[in-house]
């Protein structure tokens, strides 16, 4: 793309995003859907050599390279660039997937609560609301995510996404095949996504909630001691059930219909499923904190509460 239409793009995105933000601002959710970009683009950026790290640990599993020695590997083969891989389409994605996950999960969230009597089954609200806007944004997010793992292990010559994209049909003449190409892992993506911040938001609504009841506050009092606490442990239980599916999405993502998971797990060992799963923990459950921590910061600034 040359400089004239990055600027075209970047100047509409621009202007089209003012005027929806000053017509719709009133609006609760469109704020939420605001804070969501803010919160989902900050924390995939800052996390994102971590994340690099963990797919390539889980891409080499048959090397047995531990998480420390891919770090190791990347830096020496690419130097500290090597760790930004991919670094735009993070960037994209986080603001599809900000915008729509939030939305979402706010929306059922409040609509499912308003149904509910009993405050001990909270957790049904905060379950179903996880799920539906998990659903939601990875749909909308799978070609960012599908670009960003082939981008980040080296493996095909993307240089951005619409290149990626523009790639892709040029190798998949045919439109079946192109959406073929473009879904490659969505199944894999989708159950990912859906268990690990499923698990995730539960865990950590149910804690929260458990805490402000015991001290008889409400939950926006709660000290960000108390936050990180609940969104580590959080982060950990749902980063660890679901690591062994993240070995084989990244390869299914890489390799398309050449990997079925009935083969995957017939041919790969025990290894292969646990590969990665120190990197896994320390991305999800620290990339937990710093979102629901910034969660709770652009929702006071945009007068909002998750």
């Amino acid at each position: 793309m040359n400089s004239f239409k990055k600027v075209f793009l970047f100047t509409t995105s621009g202007a089209t995003t003012l005027y929806f933000s000053k017509k719709y601002y009133h609006n609760e959710l469109f704020r939420m859907g605001l804070a969501g970009i803010f919160i989902q683009t900050a924390t995939d950026v800052l996390f994102h050599p971590i994340e690099l790290i963990n797919v390539n640990t889980k891409f080499n599993f048959n090397d047995k390279i531990s998480t420390i020695n891919q770090l190791k590997e990347i830096h020496a083969k690419y130097t500290y660039r090597g760790f930004f891989k991919g670094m735009s389409v993070c960037i994209y994605n986080g603001i599809w997937s900000g915008f729509v996950y939030f939305i979402v999960y706010k929306y059922f969230k409040e609509n499912i609560l308003d149904k509910i009597s009993d405050s001990r089954l909270n957790f049904i609200a905060y379950s179903l609301s996880a799920m539906f806007s998990e659903i939601f944004s990875t749909i909308i997010t799978q070609p960012f995510n599908l670009v960003r793992t082939r981008m980040e292990t080296n493996q095909y010559d993307y240089k951005g996404f619409l290149d990626a994209m523009w790639k892709m049909k040029k190798m998949n003449p045919n439109f079946y095949n192109y959406i073929q190409e473009l879904s490659a892992g969505f199944n894999a993506l989708l159950a990912l996504n859906v268990v690990t911040t499923t698990l995730a938001f539960v865990t950590f609504e149910c804690l929260r909630d458990l805490l402000a009841y015991l001290r008889n506050i409400k939950v926006r009092e709660l000290s960000s001691l108390d936050y990180s606490l609940c969104t580590l442990l959080a982060g950990f239980t749902s980063a660890s059930a679901t690591n062994s599916l993240e070995v084989f999405l990244v390869h299914k993502q890489i390799f398309g219909s050449k990997v079925t998971l009935k083969n995957f797990l017939m041919k790969e060992n025990s290894f292969a499923l646990k590969s990665g799963l120190l990197g896994r923990n320390i991305y999800v459950g620290f990339y937990t904190i710093v979102l629901l921590q910034s969660a709770k910061i652009f929702g006071n600034l945009f007068d909002v509460e998750l």
